[in-house]
């Protein structure tokens, strides 16, 4: 709950979209298209359901005190270890949902299509090098609705998992 809380208050790109474009809302888009090109690529319903919630978590540490910072100030050698800080908080968020650290192929496939829709749809000078979703980005979800349909995706991802473990 205090990772749905958090990224559904912190906005993509520091805040440098119109609309306003919360990182709750973004996770959500990349655990459905996960979810999506998993059945494309033909994976058992546990292999999507553990992809789909390394994605509504893939950016777990930004719920949790990290910002979503433009990827240029990321990418600075002064925020190194800002960025190190960043991917270890966000090793042991996967840690203890019992997935593996680092980000899969198809989470960082999908998270940067997902970026390109954002980026045509959000902030039309920005240019991806990735194919954005057909579909198009109209309403950006205010905080607490992110909030909810982010503790709801976790939550039935969580649910399908233990009946599929016989938990």
């Amino acid at each position: 709950e205090d990772i749905a809380y958090g990224l559904a208050g912190e906005f993509r790109w520091g805040g440098h979209t119109r609309p306003r474009f919360n990182v709750g809302h973004h996770s959500i888009l990349v655990a459905y298209f996960v979810g999506a090109e998993c059945r494309a690529r033909g994976l058992s319903r546990l292999e999507t359901l553990i992809f789909k919630l390394e994605a509504i978590l893939h950016d777990g540490a930004e719920g949790l005190g990290f910002r979503d910072l433009p990827g240029p100030m990321k990418k600075h050698p002064l925020l190194a270890g800002y960025k190190s800080g960043e991917s270890a908080l966000q090793d042991a968020i996967q840690a203890r949902f019992g997935l593996p650290p680092g980000k899969s192929e198809i989470v960082g496939l999908v998270d940067r299509r997902v970026e390109a829709t954002e980026m045509r749809d959000l902030e039309p000078c920005r240019v991806s090098r990735y194919e954005p979703y057909p579909m198009r980005i109209d309403v950006a979800m205010d905080a607490k609705e992110a909030e909810e349909a982010f503790l709801r995706e976790f939550h039935a991802i969580q649910r399908e998992l233990a009946q599929l473990r016989g938990r």
